[in-house]
C-alpha cells in the first residue's frame, strides 16, 4: 500500500459533559433519537457498562446486550436493554428497560499453583460479557456470550471460560423453561452453559473457550460463533484456538443434527484454517445466514511467522463446511499484502450473488504504522475481489499514528455498505465511528465527512459494536460505549444516524463543537481523492411517477441543464413483503443503466422479478422505493405504490 494517504475530512462531534439540544441540526444524526440522535444509557448508576451487540426489535424498538458490573466490584453480569423508537428505555421491560443476570458471581476458584509455588491471578468476573442478540417468533430474547466456569465442580479453575445462552420473556423476565443438558451442574433455569474445553491443566498456558456472535434460523434454533480452547491434558501438544459453531435448539439444548466439522460432537460443529500448511489460531467472530440456510462466519487466524488473516467460513445447515465455496469451505486473502501486513475480520456481510464483505483493521506493516479501519469483498468462488474498493480493498485512515477500526457491517436492501467501529482525534483517544459506503466499496463522502460520522462520548476508548438497520433502509441504529480508562466510568450508548444523503449535511454543523481535519485514505495500491472528473457526472437524476403496467415498470428521469446524469435505477420493495412463510425486503425489478446529458428526460423499462411478480398477484399492489444511484454521485429514492 502506497503511505501516501488521500485527504478526506474526518470531522468529529465531541460530546462533553452535556449532550447537545434536542433539534440541533447533527450531521447524518436522526433528531428524533435520544437527544440529537444519540442517547447515553447507563445500565449503573456507578459502576461501568457497556453494549456491545444490538438486534431490530418490535414495533421500532432496538435491543442491545453487553455487560453491567456490580457496584464496588470488577465482577460482571450479563446485561439486555430494550430501547424505544425515540432512544428511551422502556420502562416495562425487565427493571427499569433492563434484564441481566450474573452467571457466575464470587468468590472464583483458586487456580492451581505455577511451578515455582506461587499462583497465578485469581479471576475477578471480568470475562462475563454478552455479544449476542437474536429475537425468536415469539417475542423471546436470545443472548450469549461468556463466563467464567463454575467454582465446582472440579476441576477449579475459574479462569477456564465457557460459552453460555441465557433467553429472556419478551417482558424481561428470565425464561426457566430454557435450558438443555448441557447447562451448570446444578442447572440453572434459564440458562445454557456450552463447556468445550476444560483449558486448566497447565497453569502457565490456558487457551479457554469464547463467543462472539449469534444468528438465528427460520426455526428460532440459535447458532453461536465461538472458539475452542484447549485441553492440554488431552492433546499436549495443540496451543492454538478452533471456531465452534454451536447450533441450540428452541429448548436450549446442543441440536444433535448440527454437527459437520472435525472434532465436533453433535451441536458442536469444529473447524480450522491453515496457510502453507501451518495451523492457524482461530478467532471466532459474527456469523450471518446466507441463501439455503447456509451459514457464513467471519474469522481471522494467526501462528508464528505467519500475521494475522482474514477469513470466511461457510458452513451447510446440517454444520459441514460447504466444500462448493473455495474447494474447502474456507475463503481466506491477504488483502493488505503479504507479511508482514496484517488484516483482521469482525463481521461479515452478504452481496447478491454470493459475495461477502469483510471489515476488522489491519496495518500495511511499515515501521511505525498504526491499524487503519479496513473492508474488502469475496467473490463467490472465495477469492479476494480486486474489483471492490481501490485495488481489491477500502482502508480508512484517521491520521499518522492514530487507530481506527471496523467491528460490525451490515448491506441494506439498496446494496449500499454500513460500517460501525471507531477512529481517533488524536494518539490514545478513540472515538466511536459510523461509515458508509456504496456497493462498489467506495466511501460515500457526502454522508458525514469523507464517508465517516464520528462522536466522542467522552471517554478515551469510544466504539460501536452493535449495528442495527431499520426495515426502511434510511436509518441504522448503533450501540456501542463511552470508555474510560479503568473501566469505572464505562457507560452503554445507542445512536440513530440518518443515512437518506439528501438530509445528511456535514459533521460539525451548527449546534455542535465538531471539529474538523485529519485525513483518510481509500484503497491498497495506489491512494486516491475525490475524481476531479466527478463533477463531470454528479448531477442526480430527478424521478417522475413510476407506473405499473402488466409486469413491467416505468420510471421517467430527467437531468438538469448542463449536467451528465448516468447511473443505474432500481426498484425495491419500500415494506417487509410476505413470501412463503417469512417476510423480506425483495428486489422487485431488475437493475438498469441510464445515461442522461443536458436537459433530458428518459421514461425507464424495467421487468419484475419472479418475487415482484408473486407479491403483486397475491396483493395486488406493491409498495415500492425507486432507487437511483447516479454515477460518482449519491443514491436519490422516491417511494410509490404500483397498483395492478
Amino acid at each position: 500500500m502506497n503511505r501516501t494517504h488521500a485527504k478526506l475530512l474526518a470531522g468529529a462531534l465531541t460530546l462533553g459533559a452535556t449532550l447537545p439540544a434536542a433539534g440541533s441540526a447533527q450531521a447524518g444524526f436522526d433528531p428524533t433519537y435520544g437527544v440529537g440522535g444519540i442517547a447515553m444509557v447507563p445500565l449503573s448508576a456507578t459502576s461501568g457498562d457497556r453494549f456491545l451487540g444490538s438486534t431490530p426489535g418490535p414495533g421500532g424498538t432496538t435491543f442491545a446486550v453487553g455487560f453491567t458490573t456490580a457496584p464496588g466490584s470488577p465482577d460482571q453480569s450479563f446485561a439486555l436493554a430494550k430501547l424505544r423508537s425515540d432512544g428511551s428505555k422502556d420502562l416495562e421491560f425487565g427493571v427499569n428497560g433492563v434484564a441481566s443476570i450474573n452467571l457466575r458471581a464470587a468468590p472464583f476458584a483458586q487456580p492451581p499453583a505455577n511451578p515455582d509455588g506461587t499462583f497465578p491471578a485469581t479471576p475477578t468476573g471480568t470475562q462475563e460479557i454478552a455479544r449476542g442478540v437474536v429475537v425468536q417468533s415469539d417475542g423471546k430474547i436470545v443472548i450469549s456470550g461468556q463466563a467464567e466456569t463454575p467454582a465446582t465442580p472440579a476441576p477449579l479453575d475459574s479462569r477456564d471460560v465457557d460459552v453460555y445462552a441465557v433467553r429472556f420473556n419478551a417482558d424481561g423476565t428470565l425464561d426457566t423453561t430454557y435450558g438443555g443438558p448441557d447447562s451448570p451442574d446444578p442447572a440453572v433455569p434459564g440458562v445454557a452453559r456450552i463447556n468445550m474445553t476444560n483449558g486448566d491443566a497447565d497453569a502457565n498456558t490456558l487457551l479457554s473457550d469464547n463467543a462472539w456472535g449469534s444468528l438465528i434460523n427460520p426455526d428460532d434454533t440459535v447458532v453461536i460463533e465461538a472458539s475452542r480452547g484447549t485441553n492440554i491434558a488431552a492433546e499436549p501438544a495443540k496451543v492454538d484456538r478452533d471456531l465452534a459453531m454451536i447450533k441450540l435448539t428452541t429448548d436450549g439444548a446442543l441440536d444433535t443434527s448440527f454437527n459437520g466439522g472435525a472434532g465436533g460432537v453433535d451441536g458442536i460443529s469444529i473447524a480450522g484454517n491453515t496457510v502453507a500448511g501451518t495451523i492457524l489460531n482461530d478467532n471466532a467472530r459474527r456469523p450471518k445466514l446466507t441463501s439455503g440456510d447456509r451459514i457464513v462466519a467471519a474469522s481471522y487466524g494467526s501462528a508464528t511467522g505467519v500475521p494475522n488473516t482474514p477469513a470466511v467460513y461457510r458452513f451447510l445447515p446440517d454444520g459441514a463446511l460447504d466444500t462448493s465455496y473455495s474447494g474447502d469451505g474456507i475463503g481466506t486473502g491477504t488483502p493488505l499484502g503479504p507479511a508482514p501486513a496484517f488484516s483482521e475480520a469482525y463481521d461479515v456481510a452478504i452481496q447478491e450473488g454470493e459475495r461477502y464483505i469483510l471489515t476488522g483493521y489491519g496495518n500495511t506493516g511499515l515501521p511505525g504504522g498504526s491499524v487503519d479501519m479496513v473492508t474488502y469483498r469475496f467473490k463467490a468462488n472465495g477469492d479476494l475481489d480486486p474489483s471492490y474498493g481501490t485495488n481489491g480493498v477500502t482502508r480508512y485512515d484517521a491520521g499518522i499514528g492514530q487507530e481506527d477500526r471496523g467491528r460490525d457491517i451490515n448491506v441494506t436492501s439498496e446494496g449500499r455498505i454500513v460500517i460501525a467501529g471507531s477512529s481517533s482525534q488524536g494518539p490514545g483517544d478513540l472515538i466511536a465511528a459510523i461509515y458508509l459506503l456504496r456497493p462498489n466499496g467506495r466511501l460515500e463522502t457526502s454522508f458525514g465527512v469523507g464517508g465517516a460520522l464520528k462522536v466522542d462520548f467522552g471517554g478515551n476508548g469510544d466504539a460501536f459494536f452493535g449495528l442495527s438497520d431499520t426495515a426502511s433502509d434510511t436509518r441504522a441504529t448503533v450501540a456501542g460505549y463511552k470508555a474510560v480508562t479503568g473501566g469505572a466510568g464505562d457507560d452503554a450508548a445507542i445512536v440513530r444516524v440518518n443515512l437518506d444523503l439528501e438530509n445528511t449535511g456535514p459533521a460539525g454543523a451548527p449546534g455542535s463543537p465538531g471539529a474538523n481535519g485529519v485525513n483518510g485514505s481509500s484503497g491498497s495500491g495506489t491512494a486516491t481523492t475525490p475524481s476531479s472528473a466527478s463533477s463531470l457526472v454528479n448531477r442526480r437524476a430527478t424521478i417522475g411517477t413510476a407506473k405499473l403496467s402488466g409486469s413491467v415498470v416505468t420510471v421517467p428521469l430527467s437531468c438538469v441543464a448542463g449536467a451528465h446524469c448516468a447511473g443505474t435505477v432500481r426498484v425495491r420493495s419500500a415494506a417487509p413483503l410476505r413470501m412463503g412463510r417469512t417476510r423480506k425486503l425483495v428486489t422487485v425489478t431488475r437493475l438498469v443503466k441510464f445515461d442522461l446529458s443536458g436537459r433530458q428526460t428518459r421514461t425507464v423499462r424495467l421487468t419484475l422479478t419472479k418475487d415482484g411478480r408473486t407479491a403483486l398477484r397475491r396483493n395486488k399492489r406493491l409498495s415500492v422505493k425507486v432507487v437511483v444511484d447516479p454515477a460518482s454521485g449519491s443514491l436519490v429514492t422516491k417511494s410509490a405504490t404500483l397498483r395492478r
